[in-house]
């Protein structure tokens, strides 16, 4: 082979693979070789270490307790481009009685390790400990099919935007500062969404949970407006929080609470 054509072949074989738009593209084979970004070892989790886009190009496939994927610098977005990250976990039975299990070891699906302006969307998540864990503030979460997560589903921090995501069956649904709009929750063992003092908690639907549907207890400054709840295994759907003049357009299995 012409040498030029040597040496151009090998640079080539060392960079990331990029979509036609600029995003960084993920796939199992790639996960497993590593160097997806500087840093990143061979196999799981995958280490975004640089600020970007990045997308999957397939679905990834854990069968051991590991992490998937891990964020360790700012302004990462992360588009699932409609593929799974499947893990090991599975869980049976409903609300206070569901148990998740496969001798998971904190298992995380995306781990935004509270690093800032996160971006994950647009795919399903199921099998893990934890769906997405700790994205930092003002970070998106969006557009995800979240099931079979033994923990949390969706952790966020102050100022986030957590909106338009399905889980179901899941240890608790939502825990997140800012505004948490349009999700579905169903089938949660202990809490749907915990709201934090300053969210604004609008459009939900929760239903079939252990604990309370909406949860913003002692922090009375979490506005409630235009939820769905029902059917809490304490029989409270929606408990705490300003609700906008003591639960007004809110619904509780049929009854404005």
């Amino acid at each position: 082979m012409n040498k030029t054509l040597l040496f151009a072949a090998l640079c080539t074989a060392t960079l990331p693979a990029h979509a036609v738009d600029g995003e960084i593209l993920i796939t199992q084979a790639k996960a497993l070789a590593g160097n997806v970004t500087p840093g990143d070892a061979p196999g799981f989790p995958v280490t975004l270490s640089l600020p970007g886009k990045y997308k999957l190009a397939g679905s990834l496939t854990l069968q051991q307790d590991q992490s998937a994927i891990e964020f360790t610098a700012p302004d990462v977005a992360l588009d699932l481009n409609g593929f799974k990250i499947q893990g090991p976990i599975t869980c049976t039975g409903f609300g206070a009685s569901l148990a998740c299990g496969s001798g998971n070891v904190d298992t995380v699906a995306v781990n935004g390790h509270s690093i800032t302006s996160a971006t994950v969307r647009n795919g399903t998540i199921q099998g893990f400990n934890w769906g997405v864990y700790g994205v930092g503030y003002s970070s998106l979460v969006e557009d995800l099919n979240l099931r079979d997560i033994g923990a949390t589903g969706i952790i966020a921090s102050t100022g986030s935007i957590v909106r338009a995501n399905r889980l179901y069956a899941v240890g608790s649904g939502i825990i997140s500062g800012g505004l948490i709009s349009g999700n579905t929750v169903l089938n949660a063992r202990t809490t749907g969404i915990s709201a934090n003092y300053g969210d604004l908690v609008m459009g939900n639907q929760v239903y079939y949970t252990g604990h309370a549907g909406i949860n913003a207890e002692g922090q009375g400054s979490a506005a409630i407006v235009h939820n769905a709840a029902s059917i809490s295994g304490n029989g409270i759907p929606i408990n705490g929080g300003d609700s906008l003049g003591g639960g007004t357009h809110n619904s509780c299995g049929g009854n404005l609470c």
